[in-house]
């Protein structure tokens, strides 16, 4: 396969993953095939379109077109990676234990935890980790394949926060302009307190053993 094959199936697994998921489009399918046929509907589009993708992306077998070659193996980048893949794993776990209101459970608008350095912890997990591998790539599928994942995590994110709020109206969109989709950016621009302690130790404990264990199986990061 060309590396041209990776981007199209990225092009597939967001447009009906997002697309499907609009306002618009979900409540016409929900009205016809109820809340659990269209969950089921969705999440076997979802598993299809991934399942291509990661077989566009295994399958490029002649990955030509070098991107970017000057400075990948360097030792820093790769601590660079090993960083950032951290905060990855930190953030998919503490996704599971700090809620946060942009998710499919409904809880408080309110930002608590890892929250409050992204509203979109799991999202900016895949993100990262898109963002950790494209530092390492060279070839042009890898560059569509992972940085797929950099721009899937923060347009999903947006898309889901436009979805949420012209849903729920004002008390989400005081919530999101007090918080960011980017980690730390409402830290930085002081409009949330960086308090560790709130972050989830079990999600902490959790990413710091998943990075060790990936170093270990995965010994170029």
């Amino acid at each position: 396969m060309e590396a041209w094959t990776v981007l199209l199936a990225w092009f597939l697994f967001a447009g009906t993953h997002i697309g499907l998921s609009t306002n618009s489009i979900r409540s016409g399918l929900t009205g016809k095939m109820g809340e659990k046929g269209f969950q089921g509907i969705y999440s076997l589009i979802a598993l299809i379109t991934f399942g291509l993708l990661i077989a566009a992306f295994y399958f490029t077998k002649s990955p030509t077109g070098s991107i970017l070659t000057a400075g990948s193996d360097h030792p820093a980048v790769r601590h660079t990676s090993s960083v950032i893949m951290l905060f990855a794993f930190i953030f998919l776990f503490t996704g599971f234990t700090d809620r946060t209101p942009m998710g499919m459970m409904p809880v408080k608008a309110e930002a608590n935890g890892i929250v409050r350095i992204t509203r979109h912890p799991m999202n900016m997990a895949f993100a990262l980790f898109g963002l950790a591998h494209l530092l390492m790539s060279h070839f042009a599928a890898e560059w569509f394949f992972y940085g797929g994942f950099v721009l899937y995590g923060y347009f999903g994110s947006a898309h889901q926060d436009l979805k949420k709020v012209r849903a729920a109206g004002e008390e989400l969109s005081g919530f999101v302009s007090e918080t960011s989709i980017l980690p730390f950016g409402a830290i930085i621009k002081g409009k949330q307190p960086f308090k560790p302690g709130e972050i989830s130790k079990i999600g902490l404990l959790l990413g710091t053993v998943a990075t060790v264990v990936a170093r270990i199986l995965h010994p170029g990061f």
